[in-house]
């Protein structure tokens, strides 16, 4: 299957920061921070989550997925966490 010639093919790459005032959390406290970039040239699509939480801190977490849906990769430095295709943490 064919999407196209690359003029009309999707480009998600930038960055996107969270307004809080402008943002609906419901019941759960409001992030201080969300800084989102992605970087997409196809078919890989990387993209970097920065979030400052009160009571957890900064976390971020790395994903590397592929618009072809081959296995994702998701790891959280400082955390010790990584997934790939088996969802497991190693």
């Amino acid at each position: 299957m064919s999407i196209g010639p690359p003029s009309m093919r999707p480009n998600f790459n930038g960055s996107w920061k969270l307004v809080r005032r402008e943002s609906n959390f419901g019941f759960y406290a409001p992030q201080r921070l969300r800084l989102d970039t992605v970087a997409h040239r196809d078919p890989l699509l990387r993209t970097l989550t920065r979030q400052k939480k009160d009571v957890q801190g900064e976390v971020t977490v790395a994903r590397n997925l592929t618009t072809g849906g081959r296995p994702a990769e998701i790891t959280i430095p400082g955390r010790g966490m990584s997934a790939g295709n088996s969802g497991r943490n190693p």
